[in-house]
């Protein structure tokens, strides 16, 4: 049986074709995350619900807000006033506040307000779902941030 130039010509290109297509379906893109967190930063997030024991207290009416000002940094506001302080938060989003800062010796504020103080610096573990932020701070302890 001959093959003639024009069946050669097409048995290279389906060849071609195969090896090809072969091979891009065994290329593994592996893309570094350097910033896997950066959706944290610019955004202001303010805590809606505090559960702390078996309570959940609201905290809609405190305006507490807290903003991650980059990878090491937050601050916020509460009836307190400012607070601040530094954090660091790993690949498996455990969170650890490096240093805190508040007012919280020289204010009478609301329930959430006092709890939110004295928890945020016992964080664990930050989970962020689609436009919520959760920092764990106990076994059942936790405070709920919403995105504004």
């Amino acid at each position: 049986m001959k093959y003639s130039n024009r069946n050669r010509v097409q048995f290279l290109i389906a060849w071609f074709l195969l090896i090809s297509i072969a091979i891009s379906g065994c290329i593994l893109v592996v893309e570094e995350d350097h910033d896997r967190h950066h959706h944290l930063y610019g955004t202001d997030w303010y805590l809606e619900i505090v559960f702390y024991g078996v309570r959940s207290i609201s905290a809609r009416d405190e305006g507490i807000q807290l903003s991650f000002v980059n990878e090491t940094r937050f601050e916020g506001i509460s009836l307190c006033g400012p607070f601040s302080g530094d954090y660091s938060l790993n690949e498996l989003d455990e969170l650890s506040i490096e240093s805190f800062s508040s007012d919280i010796g020289t204010c009478d504020s609301g329930e959430a307000s006092s709890i939110f103080l004295t928890q945020l610096p016992q964080a664990k573990q930050l989970i962020r779902e689609k436009e919520s932020l959760r920092i764990n701070t106990g076994r059942s302890d936790y405070l709920m941030f919403l995105e504004k």
